[in-house]
């Protein structure tokens, strides 16, 4: 994938719809700064907008990934099905992510207070309660 490339075929794509980079922005609700980015290939669209962004524009998923306009039928359905299955995977794994943040965060305090970062809790010289530990940190 070439940025150049795509950031050129999205502006053109844009302008032969007629529209400015901010309504292409509102359309996929995004600012206009990042269509600004892609255009100069500074940036790309992150995977969950080559869909909607290749709709909106009347091109195809894979001209944006080629850069260009395809003169071969593509497997368009094919295409869509692996884009909505990455976006998904991307998705779980960010939720995972959070979930083991949240889930230390809730051990930290399930047990009483007990907080093995600042070695706080009933007991320990700190009272549970406080919001800083002995180490100082927030908690």
């Amino acid at each position: 994938m070439d940025r150049t490339k795509t950031g050129a075929l999205i502006a053109a794509a844009r302008k032969e719809q007629n529209m400015t980079q901010k309504e292409l922005a509102a359309a996929l609700h995004v600012s206009d700064r990042a269509v600004s980015k892609w255009e100069r290939g500074a940036g790309f669209p992150d995977i969950s907008l080559l869909e909607p962004l290749a709709d909106t524009l009347g091109l195809g998923v894979l001209d944006l990934l080629r850069g260009e306009r395809g003169t071969v039928p593509e497997p368009e359905p094919t295409i869509r099905q692996a884009l909505a299955f990455l976006a998904r995977q991307a998705k779980e794994r960010t939720r995972r992510k959070w979930s083991q943040v949240l889930g230390g965060t809730y051990l930290c305090f399930a047990d009483g207070g007990l907080c093995p970062l600042c070695n706080s809790g009933p007991g320990r010289g700190v009272p549970s309660g406080d919001l800083f530990g002995s180490a100082g940190h927030r908690i």
